[in-house]
């Protein structure tokens, strides 16, 4: 079915890179040229933007997503798109979407999607009750894949949705495929294979890492894999103010075994006017959680040219997103 589902011979193929995963959105009710367009949407990491699409031509489907989900990293969409056909990807590391089952609406935020809905916003009880009831409060920034709206249904990452003219024919996470490519044989191994990609992306960017560092496993694991594969550049080490058990306290110990310096974030800015002014615009374009330490950033714009990784980042995936959500009541996905 997936390898046929282009097979359609068209005149021309446009292939293009899109500056940010945070402007996607698609009307895939709307007509469209008859020419088959391939965008990607954001920015891998492990490889630049322009192979990642070259890999997708050139490999059948299972074999282009068993490779995204053991190299896919960054946070990017992939939309293979022609008249009546829309197929999109979105990598492990995507931040998430959403879209609507019946109207073919696709959209990075939950403002654009339910914006071109217009008037037929309806609130889902279902999902409203699950996420204040069920959700775990950790993962209250992390929507499950129901939304409190009607048909409004989540684009998690590691997921692959398709249509033809607007209607939603397949809808499900490669990440859980039975076609994937063999792990890393050692947790080592995995940690070094992923660091080396971040290492790269720094280096050609110039930019340097930040880490939020709670001296947790997580953390302490990528702090170290960067280490060893940034060739003494400098690594940012922040720790925030909001708890005891993931904060200074545990912090600044482990810090001090390892000779590494922590810059530290006071958890003000629950009574910041300015954090307040910028969490407001934020709530506009979507639906975000008030509080975590990473609200801590938000008035910190030094950090706006460099990626702030966190163990979260991985527990995100391999827990809450892919695993808690999806065995207890995610009904769309």
């Amino acid at each position: 079915m997936f390898r046929s589902l282009f097979s359609r011979r068209v005149e021309t193929v446009e292939t293009s890179v899109s500056p940010s995963a945070e402007s996607l959105f698609l009307d895939l009710g709307a007509r469209t040229a008859a020419s088959r367009t391939i965008r990607l949407h954001g920015e891998p990491i492990a490889q630049p933007p322009e192979r990642v699409i070259d890999t997708y031509r050139r490999k059948p489907l299972d074999a282009f997503l068993a490779s995204e989900a053991r190299h896919g990293i960054g946070n990017y969409v992939l939309v293979d798109r022609n008249r009546e056909h829309c197929r999109i990807v979105t990598s492990p590391g995507y931040c998430g979407g959403y879209l609507h089952a019946g109207r073919g609406l696709v959209g990075t935020t939950a403002a654009s999607v339910l914006a071109a809905l217009g008037d037929d916003v309806r609130i889902d009880p279902f999902g409203f009750c699950y996420f204040l009831g069920y959700a775990p409060k950790s993962a209250y920034n992390q929507l499950p894949f129901c939304t409190p709206f009607e048909d409004v249904l989540r684009l998690p990452p590691a997921s692959v949705a398709e249509f033809r003219r607007g209607e939603r024919t397949a809808f499900y996470s490669y990440i859980r495929h039975g076609r994937r490519l063999d792990p890393p044989a050692t947790f080592e191994a995995a940690m070094k294979e992923v660091a080396a990609a971040l290492a790269a992306h720094f280096r050609a960017n110039r930019v340097s890492p930040a880490l939020m560092f709670s001296g947790g496993a997580d953390c302490l694991a990528i702090y170290l894999a960067l280490r060893d594969r940034m060739g003494g550049a400098p690594i940012r080490a922040i720790t925030v103010s909001h708890g005891r058990a993931n904060g200074p306290d545990r912090a600044f110990a482990v810090a001090d075994n390892l000779g590494m310096e922590i810059e530290h974030i006071e958890d003000a800015y629950s009574t910041s006017v300015e954090a307040h002014r910028i969490l407001e615009g934020m709530m506009r374009r979507e639906i975000v959680s008030g509080r975590g330490p990473n609200m801590a950033l938000l008035e910190k714009p030094d950090l706006g040219g460099t990626i702030v990784v966190h163990g979260q980042n991985m527990d995100a995936i391999t827990h809450v997103n892919m695993l808690v959500l999806q065995a207890n009541l995610d009904r769309p996905y």
